[in-house]
């Protein structure tokens, strides 16, 4: 959901905006379905898309690595030990949970158009 919101709320085009996963686990799964009908009912445009580890070229080019939570901090230390983590980040300081588990999806999408907003000044 992340990619998709910040696509359409960054309306300046001032970033490029990817989603990557830090584990393999949904390689090529397309877009959750509630998640999708979450994106629906807020009207935010999405296309198919495919879940993809990030690579070590991805993590190395990116300015920023927005994750949901200290679990993923801590992958992406362990995929890339060698690499400079200062810019990987949380995108909600209170972490933000997996809608996969809890069902929350309205939630997360809130906390998800929070962060942002905050990291594009809105």
């Amino acid at each position: 959901m992340a990619e998709y919101i910040a696509k359409y709320l960054d309306t300046e085009g001032r970033y490029h905006y990817f989603s990557r996963a830090v584990s393999n686990e949904e390689y090529l799964n397309d877009i959750y379905p509630p998640a999708k009908e979450i994106l629906r009912r807020h009207q935010i445009p999405f296309s198919l898309h495919q879940a993809r580890r990030i690579s070590l070229d991805e993590f190395l080019e990116a300015d920023t690595i927005f994750v949901m939570d200290n679990s993923n901090i801590k992958y992406l230390e362990r995929l890339f030990p060698e690499q400079d983590h200062s810019k990987v980040r949380l995108l909600d300081p209170n972490e933000i949970e997996d809608p996969w588990y809890t069902g929350n999806f309205e939630r997360v999408y809130q906390q998800i158009t929070a962060g942002i907003k905050r990291f594009l000044g809105k």
